[in-house]
C-alpha cells in the first residue's frame, strides 16, 4: 500500500476516534455536566461499540498523570471550572492523536501546571506536516488559556470534526473554514452597542454639531470603572467620520510613572495614520500644509514623532535643548499641529481616556489648546474616573480654572443603567435565555446597574457551570444559586474602560 494511502486511512481513523471520544463527552456533559478527569483511560468502548466515559476518579489532589491532561483553570485552582474545561483536556487528547506527541511533556508537577497556565503549545502542524490546517486550527482553538475563547460546547466541537471526515472522504483533503460555525449561539456574546445611554449620545452629537459650525467644546465624560465611558464615546465617532470631521485618540496609563505627554502623542499618531492611504496629491498637500502651519516645529515634532518622516521628508535635527526648554518646544509645536487638523470643513474630535491619570505638562498644554485665539472646530471630550479626582487633584485645578472662561463647558456623568437596559443587554449576551428577567434583575442587583460588571458576571457564571447553553432547546438556562439570594461569584479581571 502506498505511503500516501496510508496516511490517508490513518487520519480517517484519527478523525473516527476523535468523533467517538467528542460523542462520549457531548453525552456526558447532556446528563452530568462538567467531568473534570478526562484522560485517555477515562474512554472504553461499551457494548455498542462506542466510546463511553468512565466516572472521574476521587482524589484531592491531581496526579502526575492527571495533571497532564489538566485545564489551567483545573492546574491553577485544582478544580474543574466548566464545560469548557473538559474542552481543553479533551484538546490534549487530540492533540497527541494528530501531532504523535503530547502537547507539553515533563516529569515535573509544577512545570507542568506553569505550561498549562502559561505557555501555548507550538502547532500540530510543525509536528505533522501533514496534518490539514483546519485541524490544527480547531486543536489550538480547543487549548486556548482562556476558557471562552475555546468552543463553547462539545456539540459544536463535534460538527466541526464531522465536517472534516466528511470533506476527507470526499476530496481527500479538508479546505479552510468557520471553525465553531454552529456554535455560535453556545458562545456568549459580548455586547456591541449602547445599553441606556440614548440621552447622553444625543447630547454628544449635539456638542459635535457645534464643534462643526467653528465653536470650541470640551465635554468631561465621568464615570466609575466599567460604566461605559470609552464605549459612549466610541459611539460618536461614525457621525464624526460622516460629517468630514477627524479623530485623535489616546489613553493616559494608570499604572507606572506618568510620562509627558504620552496620550497627546499617541492622538497625533491616530490623526497622521489615515493620511498613509491618502491620495499622493492630497499626501503632498498635507504636507505642505504642515511646513507652512509648523514652521519650525516641524523638526521638533519629527523628533517626538519619526513615524511622520514618510509625510514630511527628512528634516534638519533641531538645536539642541534640555529640561524645561525641551519640554517647552514640544508643548508649542504639538499645539500647532493639534491647530492645524481642526479647521474649517474638518473638525476635530480630540479623545483622551483616563484623564485622571494626565500628568502636568498634557494638562498645560490642553489649557493652552482651549484658550488659543485660533483655536475652533473642536470637540475635547476626555474620560475620568471622579473617585480619583479629588478637590486638589490637577484635573479637578483644570476644571476650576475653565470654569467662567468662554470655552463651553459639559459634564456628564453616567449613571448605572435601569433594568430594561440591564435586560436588553443580558437578552443580547444569551440568546433565548430563561429565565431571561428574574435573572436580569438579579445582575441588575448585584452589579448595581455597571455594564461592565453586568458583562463580567456573566462571564464568570459560564464559567463557573451556573450559566450554561442548552443545545437541546438551542438557548442559554441558568442552572445556579436560587435567584434573589445575596451569593455572589468571586470577583475576576475586567476588559472595560
Amino acid at each position: 500500500m502506498a505511503k500516501q494511502e496510508q496516511a490517508q486511512l490513518q487520519l480517517d481513523a484519527t478523525l473516527k476516534r476523535a468523533i467517538a471520544a467528542t460523542e462520549a463527552l457531548c453525552t456526558w456533559h447532556a446528563r452530568q455536566h462538567t467531568h473534570g478527569g478526562l484522560h485517555p483511560q477515562a474512554f472504553v468502548e461499551g457494548a455498542d461499540g462506542q466510546l463511553q466515559l468512565l466516572p472521574p476518579p476521587d482524589e484531592p489532589t491531581l496526579s502526575l498523570h492527571r495533571l497532564r491532561y489538566a485545564s489551567p483553570e483545573q492546574a491553577g485552582r485544582l478544580a474543574p471550572t466548566g464545560v469548557r474545561s473538559d474542552l481543553y483536556s479533551l484538546g490534549l487528547l487530540l492533540y497527541e492523536w494528530f501531532a504523535g506527541q503530547p502537547a507539553f511533556a515533563s516529569e515535573d508537577a509544577l512545570e507542568l501546571a506553569y505550561r498549562h497556565i502559561c505557555v501555548l503549545p507550538s502547532d500540530p502542524q510543525t509536528h505533522a506536516p501533514a496534518l490539514p490546517r483546519p485541524l490544527s486550527d480547531l486543536v489550538m482553538r480547543l487549548l486556548a488559556k482562556s476558557p471562552l475563547a475555546r468552543y463553547a460546547s462539545a456539540q459544536g466541537l463535534l460538527d466541526d470534526l464531522r465536517f472534516c471526515l466528511q470533506q476527507w472522504r470526499r476530496n481527500g483533503r479538508i479546505d479552510p473554514f468557520t471553525l465553531g460555525s454552529t456554535d455560535t449561539h453556545a458562545q456568549l456574546a459580548p455586547p456591541d452597542r449602547l445599553y441606556g445611554r440614548g440621552q447622553d449620545l444625543a447630547r454628544l452629537k449635539h456638542l459635535w454639531k457645534r464643534a462643526t459650525e467653528g465653536e470650541v467644546q470640551v465635554c468631561w465624560l465621568a464615570g466609575a470603572t466599567g460604566m461605559g465611558k470609552s464605549t459612549l464615546a466610541h459611539a460618536l465617532q461614525p457621525l464624526v467620520l460622516q460629517s468630514g470631521g477627524q479623530v485623535a485618540e489616546g489613553r493616559f496609563a494608570t499604572r507606572g510613572p506618568a510620562q509627558d505627554y504620552s496620550a497627546l502623542l499617541q492622538a497625533c499618531r491616530s490623526l497622521l495614520l489615515p493620511l498613509q492611504s491618502a491620495t499622493e496629491a492630497e499626501r503632498r498637500g498635507w504636507c505642505e500644509r504642515l511646513q507652512q502651519t509648523l514652521g519650525a516645529h516641524l523638526p521638533v515634532l519629527l523628533q517626538a514623532l519619526p513615524d511622520m518622516e514618510w509625510l514630511t521628508g527628512p528634516q534638519l535635527a533641531p538645536s539642541l535643548a534640555v529640561g524645561l526648554a525641551a519640554q517647552q518646544r514640544l508643548h508649542e509645536a504639538l499645539l500647532a499641529l493639534l491647530l492645524a487638523f481642526a479647521r474649517p470643513g474638518q473638525a476635530l474630535l480630540l479623545l483622551l481616556d483616563d484623564m485622571h491619570a494626565a500628568d502636568a505638562a498634557s494638562l498645560a498644554l490642553l489649557r493652552a489648546l482651549l484658550q488659543a485665539p485660533a483655536a475652533g472646530h473642536l470637540l475635547l471630550l476626555v474620560t475620568y474616573d471622579p473617585k480619583a479626582v479629588g478637590a486638589n487633584h490637577p484635573l479637578a485645578r483644570l476644571q476650576q480654572q475653565l470654569q467662567g472662561g468662554s470655552t463651553p463647558e459639559t459634564l456628564l456623568a453616567l449613571q448605572p443603567l435601569d433594568l430594561h437596559a440591564v435586560v436588553c443587554l443580558v437578552d443580547d449576551s444569551c440568546l433565548r435565555l430563561r429565565p431571561l428577567n428574574e435573572l436580569s434583575a438579579h445582575v441588575q442587583r448585584k452589579s448595581q446597574g455597571n455594564p461592565g460588571r453586568v458583562w463580567q458576571l456573566l462571564q464568570q457564571w459560564v464559567v463557573q457551570g451556573q450559566l450554561q447553553f442548552d443545545a437541546d432547546c438551542d438557548g442559554w438556562r441558568w442552572r445556579g444559586i436560587a435567584l434573589g439570594t445575596e451569593e455572589m461569584p468571586q470577583q475576576g479581571s475586567s476588559w472595560w474602560a
